[in-house]
């Protein structure tokens, strides 16, 4: 049933928008045009109904910034309600992000999406399945010890982290978003000061630890952990197009989002590149959307320290519905798919 909700939506792509940049705003306006780049999810936005409550706050800021945008010539908008909505929020981190300093896009967009499910819990209850369904992914953890004791646990969440290799560790091979969502996904060995307590045994074991996906949404955006022991790294990760995720015989996923970082630890700046009407166009705040003639998926945007930070998959299903043909006008330089 979710999954007819989601195909029975107009899936028409809204018009490219702008939002300005309101003094160390771009992680918000990164995340927004994340959002934008989900005909399914924008469009709900726009019309979920609340039949016992009025509408909580960040569906309501959204919903203003989102029409504004689409309204307005040349759809260039300040997130003005989305600012008053952290500000006010009881949510701690998204209320500190409005204090006007720079913050991580990844983090914002992660408690974006967790407000909205929270709100959504209220809403009508096609609404609230579909949220569900679209953008929430359930793995699970499977801990065994040597002695065969187990533990299964599950943990929720709308955003994916993975740890990405130093530029300093010696390979032949660029690594791809796909070898890291493998490499996620394979049994991992716990020993040494990463062993395993396990309860039945009584003290610290060996042990085989393996994820797995339970609940597979429709959209997964996945985030490439480069700040990590004070530094930013700036390794090359070649951005599939294409890919499978939840298993290797599931059915592709495929990029419509990727939100760049430019600069290093200590403070830089978030655009986008998105796919668009079957282009890929540059958005960077409020400037002018530019048409990407040929974007270098293994640089990102081909410039030292440019990196992919986040990049925004969707199941071949809705790319169906929204990215019909393939455009040739802006392969990427590298190779690979």
């Amino acid at each position: 049933k979710a999954l007819r909700q989601l195909s029975s939506n107009n899936s028409s792509p809204p018009p490219l928008c702008r939002f300005e940049n309101t003094g160390n705003t771009c992680f918000i306006n990164a995340a927004l045009q994340t959002l934008l780049a989900l005909p399914q999810l924008h469009q709900r936005i726009l019309k979920v109904t609340f039949p016992k409550t009025s509408t909580p706050p960040f569906t309501a800021a959204l919903q203003a910034i989102f029409r504004r945008a689409a309204e307005s010539s040349p759809h260039v908008t300040r997130p003005t309600e989305l600012l008053a909505a952290m500000g006010a929020s009881t949510n701690t981190l998204l209320c500190a992000m409005a204090n006007g300093d720079q913050h991580d896009s990844s983090e914002f967009l992660r408690h974006i999406l967790g407000a909205l499910l929270e709100e959504w819990e209220a809403a009508d209850e096609s609404s609230s399945t579909f949220i569900n369904t679209l953008i929430k992914y359930t793995i699970t953890s499977t801990v065994i010890c040597q002695q065969k004791h187990f533990s299964l646990k599950n943990q929720t969440d709308t955003l994916l982290s993975l740890h990405i290799p130093s530029n300093t560790i010696p390979t032949t091979t660029l690594p791809t978003v796909q070898s890291l969502i493998n490499n996620f996904l394979q049994p991992a060995s716990m020993t040494g000061d990463n062993a395993y307590a396990c309860g039945e045994c009584g003290h610290t074991v060996p042990a085989t630890q393996q994820f797995s996906f339970h609940h597979k949404p429709q959209t997964l955006t996945i985030h490439l952990k480069r700040f990590e022991l004070g530094k930013k790294l700036d390794s090359n990760i070649h951005c599939n197009r294409q890919m499978t995720i939840f298993s290797p015989s599931a059915s592709p996923m495929h990029l419509v989002a990727i939100t760049v970082h430019r600069g290093d630890i200590s403070g830089g700046h978030y655009y986008n590149l998105i796919l668009h009407s079957n282009e890929w166009w540059h958005l960077d705040d409020s400037s002018q959307p530019q048409r990407a003639i040929k974007v270098d998926f293994d640089r990102a945007d081909g410039q030292d320290s440019h990196t992919a930070y986040t990049l925004t998959y969707i199941s071949d299903q809705l790319f169906a519905q929204h990215h019909r043909q393939t455009n040739t006008s802006a392969i990427e330089a590298g190779s690979g798919s």
